[in-house]
Formats: structure tokens, sequence, C-alpha cells
């Protein structure tokens, strides 16, 4: 069918119709970018282009089907590459596996497999894991990898004694990677990138295979992915990227926001289109995610603006504790549904760590209200599905020692791991796969009693198994789940879960059931490596009936027509970690404010507690510096805090901002009497002329217990004393006060102000004694 371009605004249409050279599209949210990348490759189709010269990249699964889906609406599109980054470097690995050293049904492993495998190396090279945890050396390989570092590297620069062990560390887990015929995650972006950069032949064929290129996200990709978009681009040069600096919120991960800043100058004659025009929020949302987001430097101008409605103010909601924001988010909750037409499922509420969410579910939850949390535990991570798709990994791939381990490890086949390591120790001796040693009466007589009478019950269902056909993927998922008696297992050995964890089980097989179905002809390994590239988000369901809780982070492509930001209080956004750091740490923290503030389209709700328990300690929280760069007039607040901000404010006028009470630096009424500081939330003036929308009752605080004003608490630590804390760093110690059977001090930190903490968890270093 031919496009009708008049559908589009000007902006969309220029981004449209450009088909051949570099082409930036800085995409404000809600801008209608998705419509533009399927109509450009559908335009570029019409035009001559061979779908199959096309490659067309983002990062979830979920965003790649979409793609597809809309795509295949407009135009014949069959031969187009339409994939997540890691997809297409699993693609690679397989078409390239014996120029690699790689069998073409290798595993893919998630950070647990990968866990396993360093404890494994850390163990073989002696390194003891109370003095370098394998969790920091996991952590530390990921970093390597995706800046683009290999072991070689790593250890050429290693700085300390840390690192070289880190560096040994990382060579050895690839070795064990290569042993397991196995690659990690990362590895499915850094070895292709290897092999284009080492090798001109490969590279010129890929780069002439795929002439049109197309990153979607591109101000999420880091060292590597930046790197495989050059190789593959850069001989003709006709790369679109798509993305929006002001949505920069991965650099923990690797992301580097300069990638999109400079691409420019990466790809001289860029042609740069910005789309501004918002087609999903109210005036008041576009203008205050707009203004805040302008304070940073690290951006591409842009004017956002809509000709949707002003609608309602934003509501900043105070609260006494975290408690209390969770019973005031359900009852504005409840609020909307009755009066405003809106459902459960058209509702989210964010926050900036997964601990924030306990508050906010007890108040969904006490107040009758249905929610899902979206990247709790994933479906693919809980246990009984990681069990039954350890059997399938090692149909697939039998030299995997971690799928193997995993699932001779179920506890009816009565292994052990000292057994399982025998089995695995004869294998590469013999130099034969798992599946072949388990079946072998030489490997089964170096065991003795249950074990091996376990083992050869093990091979006589894997052998039966890997004889079966492996297509379609349900029937050797049943057959895993049948001849192991998974299911009964589970009944007996947890019979308070059972029925739920059998479910479970049972999803997973309506889960290859489908993937058979939309997957013709696909085999058991395609759904596998299906399942290993999947991620949370691409199983969020925005059809269940109920309110989505999820992390910032989370919410970054989602929309919902109510919000509700929880924690908006320095500390938390921003994050304590970024408010004593360079610049850019507090610019992302922005950026990741400004993300939350755009998924609304027509209410948003910040809410705040003037006190909060973290890290096992009580913290006194002022809001968060961010709030001053809304437009005050947009704001409308709510004292919630039973008067101690003097007058709150309603829906009905507008708040100044300024009137919030912003005390950075907080100072004690004393150095040595001990008296309580001042409190920066109290005798907030907000205004005159301003008053409630609502204020029902709220339950008093608890009385606070008396504080001790001076003296020695322990023979450790007294009044005066100079300390450090591992996050906060250093502070003095203003007084002590009895805390449940312990002692909780109030410490002045510098840059942080006051925070009340428990002794028992609080590990303080006094670095100098009381004078």
């Amino acid at each position: 069918m031919a496009l009708d371009l008049s559908l589009l605004n000007p902006a969309q249409r220029d981004a449209v119709m450009h088909v051949d050279g570099p082409l930036l599209v800085i995409a404000g949210p809600g801008s209608g970018k998705t419509r533009v990348i399927t109509w450009r490759v559908a335009w570029m189709i019409e035009q001559g282009v061979s779908p199959w010269s096309i490659l067309a990249v983002t990062f979830t699964n979920k965003a790649a089907q979409e793609m597809r889906e809309r795509i295949a609406r407009v135009a014949p599109s069959d031969g187009a590459r339409i994939c997540t980054f890691h997809s297409f470097g699993a693609m690679f690995l397989r078409a390239e596996h014996e120029r690699l050293g790689l069998a073409r049904d290798f595993s893919i492993y998630d950070e647990s497999d990968q866990l396993g495998l360093i404890k494994k190396a850390c163990s073989e090279l002696g390194i003891d894991k109370d003095t370098l945890a394998p969790r920091e050396i996991r952590h530390a390989i990921g970093e390597a990898k995706n800046g683009g570092i290999t072991p070689h590297h790593y250890l050429s620069n290693a700085r300390s004694w840390r690192e070289e062990k880190i560096a040994a560390a990382y060579a050895k887990y690839q070795d064990l990677l290569l042993g397991n015929n196995a690659c990690d995650f990362d590895d499915l972006l850094l070895r292709p990138v290897a092999a284009l950069r080492d090798n001109s032949e490969l590279r010129e064929r890929y780069a002439n295979r795929y002439r049109y290129i197309l990153v979607d996200e591109y101000q999420d990709t880091n060292a590597v992915q930046y790197e495989l978009t050059r190789l593959l681009g850069g001989t003709h040069r006709n790369v679109c990227v798509t993305g929006d600096p002001d949505q920069s919120i991965y650099s923990w991960r690797g992301a580097d926001i300069t990638n999109i800043l400079n691409f420019e100058k990466d790809f001289s004659d860029t042609r740069v289109v910005v789309l501004g025009h918002n087609y999903r929020s109210t005036k008041n949302i576009v203008s205050a995610a707009d203004a805040l987001v302008r304070n940073n430097v690290s951006r591409k101008s842009k004017d956002l603006f809509t000709d949707n409605e002003a609608g309602h103010n934003i509501r900043v909601v105070m609260t006494q504790n975290e408690t209390h924001e969770g019973i005031r988010v359900a009852a504005i909750v409840k609020d909307l549904i009755e009066h405003e037409g809106i459902d459960y499922n058209d509702v989210a509420v964010f926050y900036r760590t997964n601990a924030q969410s306990r508050a906010l579910e007890q108040g969904l939850r006490e107040a009758g209200i249905p929610y899902v949390i979206v990247g709790s535990v994933e479906f693919y991570k809980r246990k009984e599905i990681v069990d039954v798709l350890a059997w399938l990994r090692l149909l697939i791939n039998p030299t995997d020692e971690q799928a193997f381990g995993r699932a001779i490890a179920n506890p009816g086949c009565g292994v052990g791991e000292a057994s399982a390591a025998k089995i695995v120790a004869a294998a590469r001796a013999r130099g034969i796969n798992l599946i072949d040693a388990v079946r072998d009466p030489d490997v089964l007589a170096l065991l003795r009693g249950k074990p091996a009478a376990g083992a050869r019950a093990f091979g006589e269902i894997v052998g039966k198994l890997a004889a079966m056909p492996k297509t379609p993927a349900t029937g050797i998922v049943s057959q895993v789940i049948s001849l192991t008696g998974y299911e009964s297992w589970i009944m007996r050995d947890d019979p308070a879960r059972g029925l739920e964890r059998v479910e479970n089980v049972q999803e997973l097989v309506s889960d290859a059931a489908i993937f058979d179905e939309t997957n013709r002809g696909a085999t058991l390994a395609d759904y596998v490596e299906r399942v290993s590239l999947i991620n949370d988000i691409d199983k969020y369901d925005p059809g269940k009936r109920a309110v989505s809780l999820m992390t910032l982070h989370s919410a970054k492509g989602l929309e919902f027509p109510a919000v509700f930001i929880a924690g908006v209080e320095d500390g938390s956004i921003p994050h304590m970690r970024s408010i004593t750091g360079d610049s850019g740490n507090l610019e992302e923290e922005r950026r990741l404010l400004y993300v939350g503030i755009t998924r609304a389209k027509r209410f948003l709700h910040l809410t705040l507690a003037r006190h909060r328990e973290q890290f096992g300690q009580s913290t006194r929280n002022s809001p968060s510096r961010f709030l001053r760069e809304l437009p005050q007039e947009l704001l409308a607040q709510e004292d919630h805090t039973g008067g101690l901000f003097g007058v709150g404010l309603g829906g009905v006028k507008p708040a100044a901002v300024e009137s919030l009470p912003f005390d950075d630096d907080v100072e004690p009424a004393s150095d040595d009497d001990g008296a309580a500081a001042p409190d920066p939330w109290e005798g907030a003036d907000t205004g005159p002329g301003l008053r409630l929308l609502r204020k029902e009752p709220l339950p008093a605080e608890p009385p606070r217990p008396e504080i001790v004003p001076g003296g020695m608490v322990n023979a450790d630590l007294n009044v005066g004393d100079r300390v450090r804390h591992q996050m906060f760093g250093v502070g003095k110690i203003l007084s002590f006060t009895p805390h449940a059977g312990g002692t909780r001090a109030r410490i002045l930190f510098t840059g942080w102000g006051e925070k009340n903490m428990a002794l028992e968890y609080a590990r303080l270093e006094r670095i100098e004694p009381a004078r």
C-alpha cells in the first residue's frame, strides 16, 4: 500500500523521506518516534531498497516485535532484520561459529550461570572469595566487556593486586566459557565486534549485506554497541539513529551519552531532524518536563510542545513517612478511579529503588487495590523454571557444565555436587560430552551407592530425551517435566507453594506452545535462545487490570494516563550518590525524573516523605532540589503531615515552589548540648491565601524516644566524636537515643545533613575523638 505522508507532521515527514546518508533523529517523548521508524523502513522499501539490506536494532524484544508488526502492516518487509542488539549478536555467532571456535548450539549464560563459572574460576586459581567476592569479579568483568576490554588489556592496565587477580579470573572465566561451549550476554556483542574489527573480508561481507542501518534508542548504547554500529555502517554511511539525549539514564550499565551527542562528528554531513511535538501529555506536564531538563548542559537543544489541553496541575503530595506515603497514594488512586474514569491498569507508581516498593505495596494492598510489580522476580528466573530450562539447555548443548550441574542437582536424583564434579572431570578427561559421560559405565563406576543409582537413572532419562525430535519445542518441554517427575517432586518438597510452582511450570509449557504457534518450523534451540534473550519488560502485560509498580528505569518507553513518582526527595531523586559526585551524575538523575514525568498522559503526582526508614536508619529528608526547577505555577501542594508544613495546598491554587523548605545544609542547634537540630521540613510557609483541597485526620506520629544529651554509649563512641560512614562520609555525633534494645546515633554529616542511625548496623569508624 502507498504511504500517505500527509498523515505525518513536517518533521516526521523529513525523517521518513531521508533514505541515503547519515540521519540523526532527536525524538522527544511522545513525539511519534516509533511511527517515524516504521514508516521510514516502509518508505525505503517503497523507494526500491531491498528489505534484505535493512538492519534495524533496538534494545528490547518487545520493541523489536512491535516494530516488525507495524512495518508489516504498511509494507512487505520480509527479509529485513529487525531485532535487538543481542539477538543480532547471537545470529552472527551462530552463523560464524566455526571461525570463532564455537559449536552452533552454544549456550547463553545468565547472571546466575556466570556467577557459578566465576566461582569455579576462583577455586581453580586459589582466589579466596572472602578476599575478592565473586560478585565483585562478575561486575568488573561486565564493566570491562561493556567497554570492549579483553582479559589481556585488563591485565596490562592493572594497577593493583586486586586488579591483577580480577584479570586472572577474567581470563580463566573466558577459558571456562569456551570449554562449556557458552557465551555470556556481553560476549554476544563483544565477540562479533572483535571478529568484524579483525577480519576485513568478514566486515565487508556484513557491510554489503546490511547497507541501511537503523539504531533506535541510540542514547543508550555502550562502547561495544557504538563500535558495532560504526563497523557495519562506516562503509556505506546509510546510518540512521534515533533517540533523545534527555532520556539517557543507563550510564550505570555502560551507556555513553556522548555516542549520540557526537554522532555528527562520527558521520560528517549528518542530517538532523528534531521531533518536538508531543502527542501524549497535557500542556502542564510537557511544560514541567521541558523546564526541568533545560537545566542540563549535556544535551541537544529542542523545544517540546503540544496541542493537547492544559490539563490538571501537578500534585506535590507531602507525607509524614513512607507508610503514610503508601496510604496517600492508595487514597488518590481510589479517587481517580471513582471520579475520573481511570481504571487500575491506567495507573503506574514509579520509584527510584526497589526497596521503596514495600510501603507502596502495603498501602495498595490494605486499600484492596490490585497491583503488579514489573521487574520483580522475573518469570524465567524462578527456581522451578530455571531447573526445567537447565534440562533443555543440556539437550541442546551437552558440554554445558552449568546446565548439567543444575539438572542433576535435582534432589530427586540423589546426586550431590561432589559426585557431579566427578562426572564432569571424567567427561573432560575422556573428551566426551556430559550426556555420553553420564551413560558411560566406566564413568558411573566412579560413583558409589545412592549417587551411582541416581546418576544411572538421570542418564536413562536424558538419553531418552536426547533421542526425541527437538521440534516442536512444546513436546520436549512436556517430556522433560513428565519423565523427570518434576511436578511431583515440587509438591513433596514445597507443600505450601507447590501448587503455585507447578502452575509456573505449566505456564512454561504454554509459553513454548505459543512460541511454536508463532514461529513455524522453529526448534527447541530457537526457543531456548529466545528465553535467554528476554527481559522483564518483554513480559509486561499492559492489559492486566492492576496498578503497575516499577522503578523509574523500568518505566522508560511506557505511558500511563495517571502516574505517581514516589520519594521525590534529596537522597532518593536525586540519589544520594549523585549529590556529592560530579555534575554528570546529577544530570542523569534529572533525566531520570524527566523520563518519569513524561510517562504521564493526564495526571501526575509527585510524593515525598518527611521521614524515611532506609538502610536500617531513619532519615529526615529535604524535598528534591529538582522541585525548584519545575514552573511553580504548574504545581499544587498538598500537606498531609498534620500541619508540620504550616498551610498546605490542594488543587485550587498554585503554590510557590520556593516556599518548600529546601535546607541543603542543616546545622545543629549546638555542638555540645545534644539539642535537636532545626527541622528542615518544619514551619514551611506555603504562601498567603492558600488552602488544602482536602485534609482528613491522620494518625499521630509515634512519640520520639527521649534523647540522651551526652556521655558514652559504649567503649568506642562518644557524643562529639567525628566518625566515618561508608555511604555518607565524615560526620559528627550529636546525641544517642535508646531504640528497640539498641542505640541510635544522631549524626551530622558534611553535605548530607542529619541522619539517625542504628549503631548495630551503621558500621561507624571513629576518626577523631570528642574534644
